[in-house]
């Protein structure tokens, strides 16, 4: 258009020079300087234009997004090389075959064809439109798009701009994190531990089917909405407001990476639910959220007190009911232990029988209220003056006694016996029809051996037996020693 311009501009003042030639032979050397002026103006504008269109042309193939014009009659004159690379084709073929390009049928099912024409339709008459369009190869592949178009001047009339971008790697990506996303929950909705999603205010947005169960409420919705006021009570154990507590945790969780902590909520219907709470931050889109992960904790203390009963319930086996020190069961399976431990370093062993001397004429005397009372303070004072860890005494039966020594001597034996001696006369209970003394007193049999492998815990019982058996014989109120 440019060129048929400089072209004409030659041609007129080529004739209007010949014509003033001939009426004015003066004028013809200014018009030749202004001819040439304008020649140079002229081959300005060419360069200036030149430099336009070879920028729009660079502008326009090498758009990494695809571009196509249409003209006012709906025919498609020119498109980049982006587009002819998305659909596979050459120009030649785009131009023509275009509206083959889009399957029979687009996603609403509309005709393709006739969806295309009334879109081009509209931008021309100055609409501007954005939607999703789906192309296709020649041989069938699909390819999702989104189309923008608009009109622009061109001459004295209008043509259609379409920009049309390739959503496939868009939609891959989408799908592999719909995928992803679907993965997640399906994780979490298997996971047996409770989850629960919190925004930065603490608001719960979020749980798994696991959560709905353990709280009780099948509703997802009313649990999230209602999560601090009806299942989390207002302080927790420790007598801090649960809401404070929790942004304290919080805090702690983005500051070293998680928080580890014991809480208590409650169920729909009220019912105490312990759990361990495992706070973890995490950051999307420039947005923190909190992820806990809850452990019921109410089969593990049901446990605890099942495991506590049991032991309360052991315990019992082994204790003297009336005076609280071990009984003949303990002292026969700990003797048994002890002398197959000792026998594997030829250790040494003491064990001392005891008996309350004239009992029985205590008995009658004060009443078995009396002798009851009396056999409890004997056995403490026995048990306190007992002083390492491994030593015990036992209620052996009636107002008889054991104890036993491991790793003791002789001599060791002999200042235990004198101690308890002495301890039972300290405590002196009033026995008026005793013949060793006028308060209660104790007989002792002592016995010390060096385990081996022939000697059991009957040997030694017996041995002391016969000390305690002498002691009796010889007075009371005494100890007398016998080597095993």
């Amino acid at each position: 258009m440019y060129e048929d311009s400089a072209i004409r501009y030659a041609e007129i003042t080529e004739g209007l020079r010949n014509a003033l030639k001939k009426l004015c032979p003066e004028c013809e050397q200014a018009l030749s300087e202004m001819m040439t002026e304008g020649m140079d103006l002229l081959g300005e504008m060419e360069r200036v234009i030149n430099e336009k269109n070879e920028f729009n042309r660079v502008m326009f193939n090498f758009a990494p997004v695809g571009l196509t014009i249409f003209n006012d009659n709906c025919n498609f004159i020119d498109c980049n090389d982006a587009v002819l690379k998305m659909c596979g084709v050459t120009k030649q073929y785009y131009l023509k075959h275009f509206f083959d390009l889009s399957p029979e049928f687009q996603n609403d099912g509309s005709k393709s064809r006739e969806k295309q024409l009334d879109y081009m339709k509209r931008t021309l008459n100055g609409e501007k439109i954005i939607m999703e369009w789906l192309h296709c190869t020649p041989n069938g592949e699909l390819i999702p798009c989104e189309i923008s178009l608009i009109r622009t001047r061109r001459g004295e009339g209008y043509v259609g701009l379409g920009y049309i971008y390739d959503l496939r790697n868009v939609k891959k990506i989408e799908m592999a994190l719909s995928e992803a996303e679907k993965l997640t929950r399906s994780v979490m909705e298997a996971n047996p531990i409770s989850y629960i999603m919190y925004n930065d205010a603490l608001d719960a947005i979020d749980c798994n089917s696991t959560a709905m169960r353990v709280f009780g409420c099948p509703d997802k919705q009313f649990l999230l909405e209602n999560y601090w006021g009806r299942f989390s009570p207002v302080y927790q154990p420790d007598g801090r407001k649960s809401f404070e507590k929790a942004h304290t945790m919080k805090d702690r969780a983005f500051a070293e990476g998680k928080a580890v902590f014991e809480w208590d909520h409650r169920s729909l219907e009220g019912e105490a639910i312990p759990v361990e709470s495992t706070l973890t931050p995490m950051v999307s889109n420039g947005k923190k959220y909190f992820i806990s992960y809850k452990y019921d904790l109410r089969s593990i203390r049901k446990m605890e007190e099942s495991i506590r009963y049991l032991e309360t319930e052991a315990e019992k086996v082994y204790y003297d009911a009336l005076t609280g020190i071990f009984n003949r069961r303990y002292f026969d399976e700990n003797l048994n232990r002890l002398t197959k431990s000792l026998s594997r370093s030829d250790g040494l062993l003491s064990v001392m029988m005891l008996d309350i001397d004239f009992f029985k004429k205590y008995n009658d005397t004060y009443g078995h209220n009396e002798g009851d009372k009396c056999l409890k303070i004997v056995a403490e004072a026995l048990a306190q003056t007992i002083p390492r860890a491994d030593d015990f005494v036992a209620r052996y039966g009636g107002e008889e006694f054991a104890v036993v020594l491991p790793n003791t001597s002789e001599k060791g034996a002999r200042k235990v016996a004198e101690r308890l001696l002495e301890s039972i006369r300290d405590c002196n209970i009033l026995h008026e029809q005793s013949d060793a003394a006028p308060y209660v007193t104790i007989s002792i049999g002592v016995t010390t051996g060096q385990i081996d492998h022939t000697q059991i815990g009957e040997n030694f019982i017996k041995r002391a037996d016969e000390m305690l058996y002498a002691s009796k014989q010889n007075g009371r109120n005494k100890y007398t020693f016998g080597a095993l």
